[in-house]
């Protein structure tokens, strides 16, 4: 897809990936406070929401950046995950939070045959990277919860927290190109008032 991230590109700037970084742990914070407004963030089984919007962090933060979304998703997830857990079993779940959907990517690209700086990337294979981002998230963070809580594995909550990182993902992705065509048409007629 023309245009698509290149990570080499954003590579050849100093501090750009730890910069990138904590600005998508910012933004994982913001959409995280957001969602639980627009859509109880732990409306399923008191730990998955139907549209989790922050999962677009973890996909946009991979493109850009690859494995340095970790560190990222890490600090975002101790301020977000709101369990009522104690602090290191909060740290845990942080952990497989910021490993899981990283790591299904990663085996993503490399199934589909992507290159490393995910040049030449097209919808089809975004649809699948965002896939596997939302079941590798799904798995690691119920995973998690379960052992932190000495439960059993749900697959109906990782079904659900699968569910609402597609949605989550998808619904950011649309409205920000949503956005960025009414911006564009606006820019358009702007400039033919002006030429008339």
């Amino acid at each position: 897809m023309p245009g698509s991230p290149d990570r080499r590109q954003a590579g050849t700037f100093p501090w750009f990936e730890p910069a990138f970084a904590a600005g998508m742990a910012i933004a994982y914070i913001l959409l995280y406070h957001l969602g639980d407004i627009l859509a109880d963030n732990e409306v399923v089984g008191g730990t998955a929401s139907l549209v989790f919007l922050p999962a677009f962090v973890r996909l946009m933060g991979y493109l850009v950046i690859g494995w340095w979304i970790a560190p990222a998703l890490f600090v975002a997830g101790l301020f977000c995950v709101d369990l009522g857990l104690e602090p290191r079993d909060t740290a845990i779940v942080a952990a497989f939070l910021a490993i899981g959907a990283p790591a299904a990517m990663s085996l993503a690209a490399r199934s589909m045959n992507l290159a490393p700086n995910l040049a030449g990337l097209e919808a089809r294979q975004l649809l699948g990277l965002s896939l596997a981002s939302a079941s590798g998230n799904a798995l690691a963070y119920n995973l998690a919860v379960a052992i932190v809580r000495n439960d059993n594995f749900s697959p109906l909550t990782a079904a659900a927290t699968f569910m609402g990182d597609v949605v989550g993902a998808w619904l950011i992705m649309l409205t920000i190109k949503w956005g960025l065509t009414t911006l564009s048409q606006w820019r358009a007629t702007r400039s033919r008032n002006r030429q008339s």
